[in-house]
């Protein structure tokens, strides 16, 4: 045979062998496709009753090789024994659509990744034992694995390829906690739900992290009362949902387009014997939960004037001789935060109730419900001076005891440097229609008597920078009479404190008992100065204005104490905090003419019941005023507040 034909026989002959290698490989994949479900299937129900205490099993797995993509249907992971019947893991769905060339390069590409109907239920038994931490059989947990981790080339650390989602949809993932430790069992739920758009985990390392559209959703929370208290639930949430159109982690500036939250609500309870219920809740995950034979008397706690300044200063209300300073250390452009920018955040349908039974004589009852507030342009981590503040809005409604009617608190105010140490604050707080038998015997009989009266309308401004603060309050009582309450001002360290004489009583019983602070929460190192008493003659806190517009005018005014409203007012900032309570004695100029069933008449004329009456229908109408009045008093207040 000639060279030539024998090359020819060889080139034939490798041929023959590579179309028949192909044939088999054609084969055996064709014959694995077909089978590759029914294989997958057997092994991993297989993998799940070896390796796991309570085993587990999968309905099916569907694998498209020639597409990329899997799809996992009615996954379960059973609870060991001894932590109940319901399933550690139940999963409808999850599904993962691949690009398959994109593996050639190196990287991760993947259509989609839809996770659906998960639900994680941990168990704590009545000896202390967690379920997620015997989840696995003894011993399969401690074998070795025989693979190594990939290392990237130049030794730097753990390898992790770039990875990129179109759509990410996580829909329904429900985590349940069950505590059995206590003789009352003790439950937690919430549901999750995400939604993404264009991920790109280019280099999680060093947070090179992209995304387009994101929606983030919380709801369903619900947090049981812990063992021992019989009320509605400690906590609950109807739903928090956070929107932004694109993020970037390695940016200087990330913006959240809106943070919504619906229907929070929070009860906080304090029984006869002085058990809290947020301790004992904290008590569920520090430990096991006993119930006490003997009550102690609270230790002695440092005043709630000097907490109040800790807190200003980032302390935790530590004496001072505990305290020790430590000067902020500055972040390197390595770790330096970047700022986050929310747009608009929104909280509404809120509730609160505060209930303490452990008060002399009488318990009281504090129900605060339609909460709302609403912020926008926050900016935190940002401290540039040029940064503009947000706006905040805040309201809140309390319903009061023996038939009284509903008071109201209104908020305004601008904030900056959130989240840099304490924030720079302008605000300004109305109260209206508070009544004093809503504090039951916080409040002495003693300060009953001296202030005559059975209600009040409340002004408060505060205005906080880097270094101090000026915090200035008043009263206006349905007998017409002003207290300058409280004032605070001076450096945040070590302010001057002076109040009304008639507060002493009330808030020495409110720092021993709500707060259940030392019994030297006044004096300690305030200076504490007794207030005098205006009594505005002539001048009507409030008026019912019927068919009439509140903010048209007022009759009967003591122009003397108006003129100088208005002088203070002008000043600017020292005197818009400083005077708040002349804003409020202010508010005669406004709403000091009233109608009372048709007839005009001078509120502060009225008598007895007629007055009170008046006053009690008036409480809308004078909060309205009082807003109006807060918005004016906010705009004359300059950013960066002034204090001085």
């Amino acid at each position: 045979m000639s060279a030539h034909n024998k090359k020819n026989y060889r080139l034939k002959w490798w041929w023959a062998a590579l179309t028949g290698l192909t044939l088999v490989v054609i084969i055996a994949l064709s014959i694995l496709s077909m089978n590759i479900n029914s294989i997958a299937h057997t092994q991993i129900n297989k993998l799940l009753n070896t390796y796991l205490a309570g085993g587990g099993s999968l309905d099916a797995i569907d694998v498209e090789l020639a597409e990329g993509r899997v799809e996992v249907k009615g996954l379960i992971v059973n609870s060991p024994q001894h932590f109940g019947s319901t399933p550690f893991v139940h999963l409808e769905t999850l599904a993962l659509d691949v690009k398959l060339i994109s593996l050639l390069g190196g990287s991760l590409a993947a259509e989609e990744l839809v996770l659906k109907d998960l639900s994680i239920v941990v168990v704590r038994d009545d000896e202390g034992n967690v379920s997620v931490l015997n989840i696995v059989k003894p011993g399969k947990a401690d074998a070795e694995s025989d693979t190594e981790p990939p290392v990237d080339p130049d030794e730097s650390g753990v390898f992790i390829p770039s990875i990129g989602i179109d759509t990410i949809r996580f829909e329904n993932i429900r985590i349940s906690l069950i505590d059995g430790l206590s003789k009352q069992q003790w439950s937690s739920e919430l549901q999750l739900d995400l939604a993404v758009d264009d991920l790109q985990l280019r280099d999680v390392m060093h947070a090179d992290i992209l995304c387009g559209k994101i929606m983030f959703a919380l709801s369903g929370l619900r947090v049981d009362q812990p063992p021992g208290f019989e009320m509605e639930p400690f906590a609950s949430l109807d739903r928090l949902e956070i929107h932004s159109d694109g993020l970037d982690f390695g940016a200087p500036e990330m913006v959240i387009e809106s943070v919504r939250v619906k229907g929070p609500s929070l009860s906080l309870i304090v029984q006869k014997d002085g058990t809290f219920n947020l301790q004992r809740l904290g008590q569920i995950f520090g430990g096991p939960v006993e119930e006490p034979d003997t009550v102690e008397p609270p230790k002695e706690e440092p005043g709630i004037l000097k907490r109040l300044i800790g807190m200003l200063k980032g302390r935790r209300g530590k004496a001072d001789e505990q305290i020790t300073e430590v000067a902020p250390s500055k972040p390197s452009a390595e770790t330096k935060r970047p700022v986050i920018m929310v747009k608009k955040a929104r909280l509404e349908d809120g509730a609160l109730t505060y209930q303490n039974d452990s008060l002399p004589k009488k318990g009281i009852a504090l129900p605060i419900k339609d909460i709302e507030l609403n912020v926008s342009g926050l900016r935190l981590f940002d401290t540039r001076e040029e940064s503009p503040p947000a706006s905040v809005s805040g309201s809140f409604a309390l319903s009061q005891p023996e038939d009284h009617p509903t008071a109201y608190l209104g908020l305004l105010g601008a904030i900056g440097h959130v989240g840099v140490g304490f924030p720079l604050i302008n605000s300004q707080v109305r109260v209206t229609g508070f009544k004093l038998d809503t504090l039951g015997a916080m409040v002495p009989s003693a300060t009953r008597k001296a202030i005559g009266a059975t209600g009040l309308d409340a002004d408060i401004a505060l205005a906080v920078n880097t270094e101090s603060l000026h915090l200035n309050s008043s009263i206006l009582t349905d007998r017409n009479v002003k207290y300058n309450t409280i004032k605070i001002t001076g450096p945040l360290n070590a302010p001057k404190v002076q109040m009304d004489k008639i507060l002493l009583g009330v808030v020495g019983r409110l720092s021993g008992g709500i707060f259940r602070l030392g019994k030297d929460s006044i004096h300690a190192g305030a200076d504490i100065a007794s207030g005098g008493v205006e009594v505005t003659k002539g001048l009507g806190s409030a008026a019912l204005n019927i068919g009439k517009s509140i903010l048209k005018g007022a009759r009967g005014v003591g122009t003397g104490v108006v003129a100088r409203d208005k002088e203070q007012i002008k000043s600017g900032l020292t005197d818009s905090t400083a005077g708040t309570v002349v804003v409020t004695v202010d508010s005669a100029r406004n709403v000091g003419s009233s109608t009372v069933q048709g007839g005009a008449s001078s509120y502060s004329s009225l008598k007895g019941g007629a007055r009170l009456n008046a006053w009690n229908q008036g409480i809308p109408v004078r909060h309205e005023a009082a807003m109006e009045r807060a918005q004016n008093a906010l705009t004359t207040m300059p950013y960066p507040p002034v204090t001085e």
